[in-house]
């Protein structure tokens, strides 16, 4: 089953699945324009193939919500028709399977950099358009990690928050080549240029990640429209005490009530 939403804040139904024994996922997912005209972000909630995907259209640029939701169709049906061949790679527990499962997660990603390019290149109104990208690929209590842009992934567990993915931001690297410190990124306009996204050059980095799921463990995959507004103890506050359809309607809120300057989006997918 899969929900896909863009355009109108809705919270998806509060969903079950088992992915293997003794492991099950619940899901649940938000998206909110926030106080914007118009929403360009997109995500996927598909259990029945076991993948999770947010999306930011960029702002300022025509078709950004084109680009969000091209990509995160694309990138949802890729995988969704790789299933059997991702299963029976998983099956094999070998360090090479599971490169080969990344390699497949990978190649869908850009898959949708390619159709993204693609339709931006033909509309002079989108040429150029483009969006993040975050997709979390769950096989056999293993969750596999895409991630391009400055969309956020976050493990919490044990009561804590940890990012798994790092921001595709002029200010991150700055950071990175110690040009920058924190503090001063966190006040920079630096932090919201991106230097690395879907459809918008001829190249495109794909971070690619992997983390063994325990029972307890939540994952949360949201743009900035979301994470801006909390630190890390307060998603792993909401997180750990509510179930993911609350715990993620109740972060949108907060979002939206503490600014609400961009769409806002989040997926939660917990495992039990």
């Amino acid at each position: 089953m899969a929900m896909h939403s863009r355009a109108i804040s809705t919270s998806g139904p509060y969903l079950e699945r088992r992915d293997r024994p003794g492991l099950r996922l619940r899901a649940a997912m938000q998206t909110d324009p926030g106080l914007r005209d118009n929403n360009e972000d997109a995500g996927s909630v598909d259990l029945e193939h076991q993948v999770f995907i947010v999306a930011d259209g960029i702002g300022g640029r025509a078709g950004g919500e084109v680009a969000s939701a091209l990509a995160v169709e694309v990138v949802r049906a890729r995988l969704a028709a790789a299933r059997p061949e991702i299963l029976k790679l998983a099956a094999l527990r070998r360090d090479d399977s599971q490169h080969m499962v990344s390699a497949l997660l990978e190649c869908a990603v850009r898959g949708a950099h390619y159709e993204v390019s693609q339709r931006g290149g033909h509309a002079r109104h989108r040429f150029r358009m483009g969006t993040t990208l975050d997709v979390v690929l769950v096989v056999g209590g293993e969750a596999y990690l895409a991630h391009v842009g400055d969309g956020r992934t976050y493990l919490v567990r044990d009561h804590k928050a940890t990012q798994l993915t790092r921001d595709h931001t002029m200010a991150a690297a700055m950071i990175a080549a110690g040009g920058m410190s924190i503090e001063q990124a966190l006040v920079s306009p630096l932090r919201t240029v991106l230097s690395n996204a879907i459809g918008t050059s001829d190249t495109v980095r794909v971070d690619l990640a992997q983390q063994t799921l325990q029972p307890g463990d939540r994952l949360l995959i949201c743009t900035d429209g979301l994470y801006d507004y909390f630190d890390a103890q307060e998603l792993a506050r909401a997180l750990s005490c509510l179930d993911p359809d609350r715990a993620i309607a109740e972060l949108v809120r907060a979002a939206k009530g503490r600014g609400g300057h961009d769409n806002i989006t989040g997926v939660v997918v917990e495992a039990f």
